[in-house]
C-alpha cells in the first residue's frame, strides 16, 4: 500500500504492515513536526538515532536519511577515547512508547554515587521518557512521563 506522502500516511502503512490497527490518528500529534526534523526542514542540525530496528523503520518513513543508527545508551560513549558522542553531535532518539512514535534531543545529568559520577542520557518526549546509563546500559529504559 502506498501512503500519501505524509509522515501520519507512513505511520499508517507501518502500523497496518505490522498487523496492527490503522488507527494513526491517536498516535502524537507533533508526528508531522518530527518528519519535518527528520527530512532536515528548519534547519535543525541533528544526527537522528534509533532505539531498535522498528523505529528505525518508521525514522526512515518519516524521510530520515538511510544512516539512522540504531544505538543504545552503550554506544554514546567510546571508552579507548573517553567522547561522549551525543556532545559532539547533537542526537535525535526516536523510540515507540507503546504506538506511540516520540523522538527527542538527548540530554545528560549525572548522580553522584560517592566520589563517582554516574552519567545518564535520557530524551524527554511528549508522553515517555528515554533513558540509560551511558557506556553501560545495552538497551533504552522507556517510563511513562509524569
Amino acid at each position: 500500500m502506498a501512503h500519501d506522502g505524509t509522515a501520519l500516511g507512513a505511520l499508517n502503512e507501518i502500523i497496518e504492515a505490522a498487523g496492527g490497527t490503522p488507527d494513526a490518528q491517536t498516535l502524537v500529534p507533533a508526528i508531522e513536526d518530527l518528519g519535518e526534523i527528520i527530512g532536515g526542514g528548519g534547519g535543525i542540525p541533528f544526527k537522528l538515532i534509533a532505539a531498535d530496528e522498528t523505529s528505525r523503520a518508521i525514522a526512515l518513513r518519516l524521510g530520515g536519511s538511510e544512516d539512522v543508527p540504531i544505538m543504545q545508551p552503550v554506544d554514546l560513549y567510546d571508552p579507548s577515547t573517553g567522547a561522549r558522542l551525543f556532545m559532539r553531535d547533537a542526537m535525535m532518539l526516536v523510540w515507540l512508547n507503546g504506538t506511540v512514535v516520540e523522538g527527542a534531543r538527548l540530554q545528560f545529568y549525572g548522580v553522584l554515587n560517592g566520589t563517582n559520577v554516574i552519567p545518564h542520557v535520557y530524551a524527554k518526549g511528549n508522553g515517555s521518557t528515554a533513558s540509560g546509563i551511558l557506556g553501560v546500559d545495552t538497551s533504552w529504559t522507556i517510563a511513562a512521563s509524569a
